[in-house]
């Protein structure tokens, strides 16, 4: 039994009756509204800090693993007068650059998703990656390359020309498909920052044969050497086929409604960049790459609200903090909280759709500090979910002290992922257990709000119920999807 520890089986054993399996509870599940449903997924690639992020102010190992004692005089501790109290819990306090999530938490749009991850984590961040967006875990040769969001878009027999945008500079795997009728595009940007529309100019030096060539046929993203050079002007990367054009002729207007920006909710007070700048982002406060976020966060939900389009997926670096830990993730929860927040405002405002807003990142970071003002490569962490299906609280973080509320297991005190007693070299060392498996928050959204039966599951999910049989504990549904 891998991480989750044989005594906390047993100990939530007595709770089996009100967890039953997952895929058992999924049989049923249904939208509950006839409206279109909507997801946003959003990547902090790097391996975001839960611990700095929501923080477990209620164990007292929190400070002593963070502080200067025997670090070289580094810390990253975060002092509670410095964070936020949240609803539901005292345990636990958020980080002060995510004050618009707590006050959208508050008005019951949003959920913290704690001690979520890969069971088998091995801490390297392309595999990780490719095992969150991928959707099934296992060893580098046995890896899936499909995206799960791909197989899912298409188990749901649409016929609209556009299901679903990337929308990165590289292309994401979690929307890479292997159907030559896949009609997701990867794109940079849709709009420039005047307002221009940009995906209707063809693709710079490119001809219709490699746009449509076999080697090319139903792949799309990134890893086609063929289109790496394209022009600035065209802002794209890879699709393919008929596809291309389908989803061309949707999303230029005036098949997709010109978009009006709006300033206050997604700001561009800098240019966009690739990496770190010092560009001022006065609506936010701290500053960082968060231009090219804003910027396709209200593409994404412009071309949700607009198109028939299901799913859109972005990227936000950087998490990787192996230093200057508590400038750089504040920067980046900046953005990341600003932008989440003005899409559910968004959400909000219309009721024609359901709209699910997701934040991830592939593991989370040790529980001390590596004395250079970081932390290094961990296993649980945390994902933040808003939107309009929210059953609103703190999951798998409440305080030890207190019984099950229904939604998965207790906090785990820090002293016991520092240090494994039965497996003292093991990847799980210094680092946070998962409670929960990171399928489970997937598997909830896709039921609950898409309506995915069993047999779907399985199939956007490879080896879901042999995994659910073989670990129960870890798939104890959460419940935060309405």
């Amino acid at each position: 039994m891998n991480n989750i520890e044989r005594r906390d089986f047993l100990r939530y054993g007595a709770a089996s009756a009100a967890f039953s399996m997952l895929g058992t509870r999924l049989a049923s599940a249904a939208p509950k509204r006839g409206r279109p449903q909507k997801l946003i997924v959003i990547f902090g690639r790097g391996g975001n800090d839960s611990l700095n992020t929501f923080i477990p102010h209620g164990d007292a190992d929190y400070a002593n693993y963070r502080s200067a004692a025997g670090l070289g005089g580094s810390t990253i501790a975060i002092a509670p007068t410095q964070s936020i109290a949240m609803p539901t819990t005292s345990y636990v306090r958020a980080h002060p650059a995510l004050q618009p999530i707590v006050d959208r938490m508050n008005l019951g749009r949003g959920a913290v998703l704690g001690r979520v991850g890969n069971d088998d984590c091995k801490r390297s961040h392309f595999t990780e990656m490719r095992i969150i967006e991928t959707g099934r875990p296992g060893s580098l040769a046995t890896l899936l390359s499909e995206g799960w969001g791909a197989r899912f878009v298409d188990g749901l027999g649409l016929t609209t020309d556009l299901k679903g945008v990337s929308h990165t500079t590289r292309g994401q795997r979690l929307l890479f498909s292997q159907q030559p009728d896949a009609q997701m595009p990867a794109i940079n940007r849709i709009y420039d920052d005047a307002g221009v529309f940009l995906y209707n100019i063809p693709p710079s030096g490119l001809t219709v044969a490699q746009l449509e060539g076999a080697g090319t046929q139903g792949w799309r993203g990134h890893g086609v050497d063929t289109l790496t050079n394209l022009g600035a002007q065209s802002n794209f990367t890879q699709v393919s086929g008929a596809s291309y054009f389908a989803s061309r002729d949707v999303l230029a207007p005036p098949g997709l409604p010109v978009l009006t920006h709006d300033a206050a909710r997604f700001p561009r007070t800098g240019p966009e960049v690739t990496g770190s700048t010092n560009a001022a982002l006065a609506a936010v406060g701290p500053f960082n790459l968060g231009m090219n976020l804003l910027a396709q966060l209200e593409e994404s939900m412009h071309v949700l609200k607009n198109t028939d389009a299901v799913v859109c997926g972005l990227d936000l670096g950087a998490f990787d903090t192996h230093g200057n830990q508590l400038t750089d993730q504040e920067r980046l929860l900046a953005y990341l909280a600003h932008g989440m927040a003005s899409c559910d405002e968004l959400a909000q405002l219309d009721t024609a759709a359901d709209y699910m807003i997701l934040f991830v990142t592939e593991f989370g970071r040790t529980v001390r500090s590596n004395g250079n003002n970081g932390t290094d490569h961990g296993v649980g962490t945390a994902y933040i979910a808003l939107g309009d299906r929210i059953r609103a609280g703190v999951y798998n973080m409440t305080d030890p002290a207190l019984p099950l509320n229904g939604y998965g297991q207790h906090w785990k005190p820090l002293r016991d992922s520092f240090v494994n007693p039965t497996q003292p070299t093991n990847l799980d060392y210094n680092a946070v257990y998962p409670a929960s498996d990171f399928r489970v928050v997937f598997v909830e959204i896709l039921a609950g709000m898409f309506g995915l039966s069993n047999t779907q599951l399985e199939a956007v999910f490879p080896g879901l119920n042999a995994a659910i049989a073989a670990n129960p504990a870890l798939f104890a549904r959460l419940g935060f999807v309405v």
